[in-house]
């Protein structure tokens, strides 16, 4: 995955950070359930805020939160 791999270099990100990152690249959309299963953790939104705040910090979005359902917080990639 490029893509993922350019943007941990860019944002010097941790190792569940790259799983986020890797998986939002490849599903475009996941739930915070979803993501809390494929990370095997329930500290996705602390994560995820931390990967936007990084992002940020550059000048760069790469998460857009797309809102709340039956499985949690929405995010979808919004990097190229």
């Amino acid at each position: 995955m490029p893509a993922a791999r350019q943007v941990q270099q860019d944002l010097d990100l941790d190792e569940q950070e790259q799983k986020i990152v890797e998986f939002l690249i490849s599903h475009k959309k996941a739930t915070e359930t979803e993501l809390r299963k494929a990370l095997n953790t329930r500290r996705v939104v602390g994560i995820i805020n931390r990967l936007i705040q990084k992002a940020a910090a550059r000048n760069v979005t790469i998460i857009d939160k797309k809102g709340v359902g039956d499985d949690g917080e929405v995010y979808e990639y919004a990097g190229t």
